[in-house]
């Protein structure tokens, strides 16, 4: 943010004109994270926002489970009228492997802040019949040695 104050002095033999220009930067702050969701797997589209200013205007990084690496589209938008950014995470058709902690970072040469960390569950309905069919699997496998044992 930049302030300029211009100060005149008058005198019964000139004026003089001070002109003083100060810089105030303001480290980043969160001021909307992400929240937690739980979507069904394959069924539904995620999008996680997180909105950070500050001056200069502040970039915003997203991490899943501590990496950069993540499946998904990043969008960030500088709005340098309000000294903010808005960023979102979008996550197409979300799978198992989606799931786990993400957290916004909001970056200046000033500072930085974490958001909280917002929790994505993927609910898979087939993870039951897989573990049933694995159940069988090793129950008829089971009979097998029992039936061999007589």
């Amino acid at each position: 943010m930049l302030i300029v104050l211009q100060l005149n002095i008058f005198t019964e033999l000139q004026k003089l004109n001070f002109i003083f220009w100060f810089v105030i930067v303001v480290a980043p702050v969160i001021t909307h994270e992400p929240t937690n969701q739980s979507v069904r797997f394959l069924e539904r589209n995620v999008t996680l926002t997180c909105i950070a200013v500050g001056f200069p205007v502040p970039s915003i990084m997203w991490l899943h489970n501590g990496s950069q690496s993540m499946n998904g589209i990043i969008t960030s938008m500088s709005l340098p009228s309000i000294g903010g950014t808005v960023s979102t995470l979008n996550i197409a058709m979300a799978m198992v492997n989606d799931s786990g902690n993400y957290i916004c970072q909001a970056l200046s040469p000033f500072g930085s802040q974490e958001s909280a960390v917002a929790i994505l569950v993927i609910q898979s309905k087939y993870i039951f019949i897989i573990f049933m069919q694995g159940f069988i699997h090793y129950f008829r496998q089971l009979l097998e040695i029992l039936g061999n044992m007589n």
